[in-house]
């Protein structure tokens, strides 16, 4: 039964995975989720229902369009496979529970946000806003304790994001963050909770740190560079869901030194 339910939700994710993609081409190109139907961002002709069968349409295309023979992103079935990975590690996680759909929805999001900050270098108002109500609701739903720690969550991450955005543009003269990486924070505060937040923050600007020296190191990139925040938020989001509570106490146990 287990195998079933593994199954399940795995193909659930690679549709789940596919409709993702339309929101990461569309959204930053303030285009339609619905209309017009799904094409070829190349030479716009519909794609075939079957094409658009998730992962098999990419496999028997062969990677290109049929119409006009350009090559199809490799992002468009990476999504949709991370997508159902992701929903499978968080369902053996969570189990059937309102964690499951939770976490599944703050994943799926942040996987969205990692892609077009990427490739964009934006976090879209249209996906963050929409989040809100929705993080509202789950709070809401866990009980008034989580209502309590959400809205603390939400200012602390709001407020501690803008002091560090004024505080990067005094001390290099340019924006440091976006305005989308403050609401962003403001948002996750109400998912995870203040304190689950301030480690989540804690844990990306680690990851961003370590990246961006390597990459200067390596000559990938210049000192200076902007560096997109979703993918590393993401990271450290999926840190905390699958590790924090592991992480905190062993580094509380290397600071007390037991």
């Amino acid at each position: 039964m287990e195998l079933y339910s593994y199954i399940a939700i795995g193909l659930s994710g690679l549709m789940i995975g596919s409709f993702l993609n339309v929101v990461i081409h569309r959204i930053p190109l303030g285009q339609s989720l619905w209309f017009p139907s799904s094409h070829c961002p190349s030479c716009e002709n519909p794609i075939y229902w079957y094409h658009n069968i998730p992962l098999w349409g990419y496999v028997i295309q062969k990677g290109r369009c049929v119409h006009c023979n350009k090559k199809i992103s490799a992002v468009y079935p990476l999504v949709e496979i991370a997508t159902a990975l992701l929903l499978c590690l968080i369902y053996g996680q969570f189990g059937h529970t309102v964690l499951f759909y939770k976490v599944s929805f703050i994943a799926l999001m942040m996987l969205t946000l990692a892609c077009i900050d990427f490739q964009y270098h934006i976090i879209p108002d249209r996906i963050v806003m929409f989040s809100f109500p929705i993080a509202v609701l789950f709070v809401g739903i866990q009980g008034a304790e989580h209502v309590i720690d959400g809205a603390i969550g939400m200012a602390v991450g709001g407020l501690g994001m803008f002091i560090i955005a004024v505080i990067g543009r005094i001390a290099y003269k340019k924006d440091a963050m976006g305005g989308g990486d403050i609401k962003l924070a403001a948002l996750l505060g109400i998912f995870l909770g203040w304190q689950a937040l301030l480690f989540t923050l804690f844990v990306t600007f680690i990851f961003m740190t370590v990246v961006g020296w390597l990459s200067i190191a390596a000559r990938v990139m210049k000192r200076g560079s902007e560096i997109p925040m979703a993918p590393f938020l993401t990271a450290a989001v999926l840190t905390h869901f699958f590790y924090g509570y592991e992480l905190i106490h062993w580094y509380l146990d290397l600071m007390t030194g037991h």
